[in-house]
């Protein structure tokens, strides 16, 4: 079994994160999710191969705009190989996201102590000096419905997400889309087509984002 999931884990670092998201909410629910955890419970388990599972779980759940969910599995990353390039660059994106400026400060300040030469993270330590001295507006903030809506779905509170979108007024494209997830998610095939041809009596072709892609059913 060890054996097993050292492969599977391991060969997921052969292919890009977005053929990993491709595969959807199935896969990542039945298949990548259960062995990441189970690896996690054999003593002895590369941290190296560990890390960069959770580190991939958490590129998924940002792919997803859920960042506070992306960042508890990037912490796990972290936990394990602290000053991971990967995880700690991708944590401190969701930390911007999310405007906390000075802990992404100080996070970048760490990691370039250990890339002293990578021009990438000078550049992007000015803007977050920049966000900080000017106060930027955070990407996601709160009582953002749509970002709290993103994050019930990486938490698969599904019944959550239905119920808010059915109690209001069933007219805005952005929170439908959302329905829809939930729906796809649960597998309600026919709720979620109801559901896309609203979208599209309301805006005309809907433009589908990672997420939609992610959640959406798999048809017969």
């Amino acid at each position: 079994m060890k054996e097993q999931l050292i492969q599977f884990l391991d060969g997921l670092q052969q292919v890009e994160i977005t053929e990993t998201h491709a595969k959807g909410f199935t896969y990542f629910q039945h298949g990548f999710m259960p062995r990441l955890l189970e690896a996690g419970k054999i003593k002895g388990f590369n941290k190296t191969i560990l890390a960069a599972g959770w580190t991939r779980a958490g590129a998924i759940y940002a792919l997803n705009e859920a960042p506070s969910r992306s960042m508890e599995c990037l912490r796990k990353a972290l936990v394990l190989v602290p000053l991971n390039s990967a995880a700690l660059n991708l944590y401190i994106d969701q930390l911007i996201l999310t405007g906390a400026y000075h802990e992404a400060f100080r996070h970048i300040n760490e990691l370039l102590d250990v890339e002293p030469n990578n021009m990438e993270l000078f550049t992007k330590r000015q803007r977050i000096q920049d966000d900080m001295n000017y106060d930027a507006e955070a990407k996601f903030q709160k009582g953002d419905v749509i970002w709290e809506l993103n994050e019930q779905l990486a938490g698969e509170q599904f019944s959550s997400v239905i119920n808010t979108v059915l109690e209001t007024e069933m007219d805005d494209f952005l929170l439908l889309k959302k329905l829809a997830c939930a729906y796809g998610a649960v597998g309600h095939n026919a709720n979620y087509i109801q559901v896309m041809e609203t979208i599209e009596r309301l805006e005309g072709p809907v433009n589908l984002e990672y997420v939609d892609v992610f959640y959406r059913p798999l048809m017969d």
